[in-house]
């Protein structure tokens, strides 16, 4: 009895593990795998998969990547694994086949018994980054597949194919290649392929980046990530005009793969001195990746001033015969204070230089007949810089 009941307890055993065998290999068989290839430098490519559903340490066993550019003749560059991210291949490089018009790079990786795993997501995952020894005909790199034509190339191996330990063959016949500038061909006859796609398709997602004052002279800087994979560092940089002379001035660590949302902060110390009035600054952030590539986001940007939290006020608004302004006592009361008052057109109607002695509290005479009711702005210049802009209806 006791025998016959531990017979019983083994059998749903099996038949449990048995079920779980074939679940695992029916939900394999629905996975797909799709390729695309990202110009991450002047002379380096790199190609990424994206699988239908997620693949949790996985082993793969086979990847074919074939990569091509316009035929160059006897200058055609060499091109050697400059990176790779799955940990069980060894990359082998077939000889160079020239046909079409275009030269074909392909290389076959292949499992070599580690047991190192890698897992995926359904986003943009690196295969490996490829290095040409010189960038001729750069501008034509594609991924292919010539599957379609027969034979797979003349070498028979130039196509996308990826395979899996346990789960097989898991490449997305159908659409082999993803990407969006330019689209992919996915012709089942003639050669597919793929265009270099962007570095916008590098793995760091950027939520937000923001740049405040802390205290009267540092900048603070809070930036955060929704997801990052095999990310390096951050480097910022720092100008004073916004799309020119940029220069480095700290690098933070990445936290490297990450799939939550990742919080950084940087604090650039003293970077306002007071000697001007006023002084804009514009940061930016350059996520670089393991392999060097790397992604520029958005510009922001932030303003100093000596007069700190003062508010320049203008009243009454609406104005009639006149308006005061009022000017916090500034750094240099031996400088010129200009005020332009402009209509909507930006037409200057009137102009006047005072001291900083009397910007205090100087009354803007406007009862001259050529200024008439309608809607203005008043420009407040001190030593060739804008301090303010303010609006201002005259009623008469």
């Amino acid at each position: 009895m006791k025998s016959g009941s531990s017979q019983t307890v083994d059998m749903k055993n099996i038949l449990f593990f048995g079920f779980l065998l074939i679940f695992s290999h029916l939900t394999l068989a629905q996975t797909t795998t799709q390729g695309t290839v990202v110009n991450t430098s002047t002379n380096r490519l790199s190609v990424y998969g994206k699988p239908s559903i997620v693949l949790n340490n996985t082993l793969f066993d086979n990847i074919n990547i074939t990569l091509s550019i316009i035929d160059q003749g006897v200058g055609n560059p060499t091109v050697t694994v400059d990176s790779n991210f799955i940990p069980n291949l060894n990359w082998t490089p077939l000889a160079v086949e020239v046909t079409g018009g275009r030269a074909y790079y392909t290389f076959l990786g292949n499992d070599n018994g580690l047991v190192t795993t890698t897992s995926w997501s359904t986003s943009n995952n690196k295969v490996a980054t490829f290095i040409f020894s010189n960038a001729n005909g750069f501008n034509t790199a594609q991924m292919n597949d010539l599957s379609g034509t027969g034979g797979g190339g003349p070498n028979g191996q130039m196509y996308w194919y990826v395979q899996i330990i346990g789960g097989g063959d898991i490449t997305d016949y159908t659409a082999k290649f993803y990407g969006t500038n330019p689209l992919p061909s996915n012709d089942p006859v003639n050669p597919s392929f793929v265009g270099s796609q962007p570095i916008g398709i590098l793995p760091i997602s950027m939520k937000d980046f923001n740049v405040a004052k802390q205290g009267t002279n540092n900048a603070l800087l809070t930036w955060s990530t929704t997801f990052e994979q095999n990310a390096s560092h951050f480097i910022i940089e720092r100008s004073i005009k916004e799309s020119s002379n940029w220069a480095s001035i700290a690098e933070v660590k990445a936290k490297g793969n990450s799939s939550i949302e990742t919080k950084y902060t940087y604090t650039d110390l003293n970077v306002y001195d007071g000697r001007e009035i006023s002084k804009s600054f514009f940061y930016r952030i350059r996520g670089i990746d393991l392999d060097g590539s790397e992604k520029i986001f958005p510009v922001r940007s932030i303003k100093f001033s000596t007069l700190g939290d003062k508010e320049i006020s203008v009243f009454p608004n609406p104005a009639k015969g006149g308006f005061y302004v009022q000017i916090p006592i500034i750094l240099r009361t031996d400088q010129k204070i200009r005020l332009n008052l402009m209509n909507r057109i930006g037409q200057v109607v009137d102009t006047r230089e005072i001291t900083a002695a009397v910007a205090n509290n100087y009354y803007f005479d406007i009862s001259a007949p050529s200024i008439t009711s309608g809607d203005y702005v008043l420009d407040i210049i001190y030593d060739n810089q804008k301090l303010a802009t303010k609006k201002l209806m005259i009623s008469r």
